[in-house]
């Protein structure tokens, strides 16, 4: 039942409305002391494998009052009500954001194939290592989604002004963000250990390889994070929806190969490998020609 209050989080996230009104600096903020909040919570009040049901809670718990609260204030300040939508309104909003959808369920997909490959081709050993450090690494994700948000009005402006003016800002802030992020990544790998043991309380060879394998996956996301944005601001999202079906499927062919192979440092290459993959095809695509109706 705990899972509940993470749907209904993602439910009531009130981020696109934020977005439109540039109040990004009031929805970072309390996420962030939101974020801050659900890490003490879970160091106080999980102590073992037993309380671990209560995890979800927390997490689920915590964002569903942070989003809820956030969009009880923008429907006061902006004097906004609330209604349900038709059936016609939804099937618009379905249209048009059909590719966009799909992309972000093979998004979710791609990360969570290698947890199912895990224990389904007899590497379960390894499931609750590899988990842990997903966890680390994904909060570079959450980091990384803020700034594109934050970045995300200046970045249209941009691009109605001069397509050469995006370029060159994209091109600037992704090799900025790719050395902060190459930073973090290093710092990652020279302090695993404690950082393993500060959240498993255990020194864990294996957790403490995956996670050094794992680190350098920001800097490839710091890499791609103006990339899916460009594509957006294009309106390219037909070739959003086909990179997601590719590496959905290359996900899968990864997975089985890798956990075939056994080993923590080649699961550890699971999501690096996709995530460089991803790269590669996002470059390609902002380099080709695009038809005019694509």
């Amino acid at each position: 039942n705990s899972v509940l209050f993470i749907v209904a989080a993602y439910f009531i996230n009130p981020l696109c409305f934020f977005i439109g009104a540039e109040r990004l600096k009031l929805f970072n903020l309390l996420n962030l002391l939101s974020n801050i909040a659900t890490i003490v919570a879970i160091f106080i009040f999980v102590k073992n494998p037993a309380d671990s049901i209560w995890v979800n809670f927390i997490l689920g718990g915590a964002n569903t009052i942070t989003y809820l609260g956030l969009l009880i204030y923008f429907g006061r300040q902006y004097g906004l009500g609330f209604r349900f939508p038709s059936v016609n309104e939804l099937l618009k909003i379905g249209k048009d954001n059909f590719y966009l959808t799909i992309n972000n369920i093979s998004v979710n997909l791609q990360q969570s194939i290698i947890i199912f490959a895990l224990p389904r081709w007899g590497l379960a050993a390894f499931l609750g290592t590899y988990t842990l450090c997903d966890k680390i690494i994904g909060q570079c994700r959450v980091l990384l989604i803020t700034v594109s948000n934050a970045i995300y009005p200046n970045a249209a402006r941009l691009f109605q002004q001069s397509t050469t003016l995006w370029d060159v800002y994209r091109k600037k802030t992704k090799y900025l963000l790719a050395g902060v992020f190459l930073a973090g990544s290093i710092f990652i790998v020279v302090l695993a250990d404690p950082i393993i043991f500060i959240l498993s309380k255990e020194h864990n060879a294996t957790a403490i390889l995956i996670l050094r394998v794992m680190a350098f996956v920001p800097i490839m996301s710091a890499l791609n994070v103006l990339n899916v944005l460009d594509l957006l601001l294009k309106n390219y999202t037909n070739y959003i929806f086909r990179i997601a079906v590719l590496l959905f499927i290359q996900s899968v062919v990864v997975a089985f190969i890798l956990v075939t192979m056994g080993g923590a440092f080649a699961v550890g290459m699971f999501t690096l490998i996709i995530e460089t993959s991803a790269v590669l095809m996002y470059e390609y695509a902002i380099k080709k020609p695009y038809p005019q109706n694509a």
